[in-house]
């Protein structure tokens, strides 16, 4: 029984080895090797370990399944090659088995426009000055990738590792994000304005001095991000995780952080004018002098919460549990406590005029 296993395990590897050689187009390859112009080639489950590719033509060509680690493609032309995953082997997941290898590769200033790198292994690449403009790298691992300077426009990353990553000079304007790995990557300054980064993980990234106006974040993970003083003006922060995180001095006014969490988050002198935290978690959180003119807040949790000092005039507190908050000199001026949870000995100094109180009575004491 062991002795038929080893035969059909033996005679699967040779059945696939002789389909790779198979798919790879022998005239195509030798003339890839000897003149380094290759456009629209058929090189499929080709071996191209370590070649020296610098400034070779290999546009529109079929790539699925080349292994190129450690290849130098620097300054190759690569536009819409395909360089996705070999579709025809599967796990029981029906994961791909086989992916584009591009390990270390050198692809400094290659051009890789609407190429095909769905699923490639690119950790640890040179890609910096890469011109990647409407890419797929969907699933990809980009971890370690140099990209700096490189032209990511429009770009799908969705999907994609890119944990230590180099982003240095790159605009990702535009790109798609959604569910890409950016755990602790610094993209301090980067350009980020219009991308999708929905269910992203950006858990301990630097976010810091980062436009992120009109940025899709819903769902996304940003625990113990630096976001202070960035300009989230209207975005979309629907059940996003920011918990730890630290906004100092951040605009959010007109933000949606409806059911965010927010927990021993950092938000003091933010501005949240207009912002919607309905069902929001910000216990422990710190919101010291913070505007929430005009924010919603229904049946939001803030215990342990300090907001002393805060304006909350005209906010919406409806159900609000500000259990042991601290809500020293808080301006009340308008909001709405209706059926709110609260200590009335956290409230010294708070401002009341036409606020109205959780039993629904009007408390005027300070108009």
């Amino acid at each position: 029984m062991v002795r038929r296993k080893i035969l059909i395990l033996f005679g699967s590897i040779f059945v696939i080895g002789v389909l790779a050689v198979w798919w790879t187009n022998k005239d195509d390859l030798i003339r890839l090797r000897v003149t380094s112009q290759c456009e629209k080639c058929d090189l499929e489950m080709a071996n191209l370990i370590a070649v020296d590719l610098t400034n070779a033509n290999l546009s529109g060509s079929n790539l699925k399944g080349v292994d190129l680690s450690g290849a130098n493609l620097s300054g190759a032309n690569l536009a819409e090659a395909d360089l996705t995953w070999t579709a025809r082997f599967f796990d029981a997941s029906d994961s791909p088995l086989i992916v584009a290898n591009l390990t270390k590769a050198n692809l400094a200033g290659v051009n890789l426009t609407n190429a095909n790198l769905s699923g490639a292994n690119l950790t640890n690449a040179n890609l910096s000055g890469a011109n990647l403009a409407r890419a797929s790298l969907r699933g990809a691992n980009l971890s370690g990738v140099n990209l700096r300077e490189a032209d990511l426009s429009v770009a799908n990353l969705s999907h994609a590792k890119l944990t230590g990553a180099m982003l240095n000079g790159v605009s990702l304007a535009g790109v798609n994000l959604a569910r890409a790995d950016l755990t602790q990557v610094n993209l301090n300054g980067v350009h980020l304005g219009g991308a999708n980064l929905s269910g992203a993980n950006l858990t301990g990234a630097d976010l810091t001095q980062v436009n992120l106006n009109g940025v899709r974040l819903g769902g996304a993970n940003l625990t113990e991000v630096d976001l202070t003083q960035v300009n989230l003006t209207g975005a979309n922060l629907i059940r996003v995780s920011l918990r730890y995180a630290k906004l100092r001095n951040t605009d959010l006014s007109g933000s949606n952080l409806n059911r965010a969490r927010l927990a021993r988050a950092n938000l003091s002198n933010a501005n949240l004018t207009g912002v919607n935290l309905s069902y929001a978690n910000l216990v422990w959180a710190k919101l010291n002098d913070i505007n929430l003119t005009g924010a919603k807040l229904k049946y939001a949790n803030l215990r342990n919460a300090d907001i002393s000092g805060g304006n909350l005039t005209k906010a919406n507190l409806l159900g609000v549990d500000l259990t042991e908050a601290n809500l020293k000199e808080v301006n009340l001026t308008g909001a709405n406590l209706k059926y709110a949870k609260l200590n009335i000995l956290g409230l010294v100094g708070a401002h009341f005029c036409a606020t109205i109180m959780p039993d629904g009575a009007i408390n005027n004491s300070s108009c």
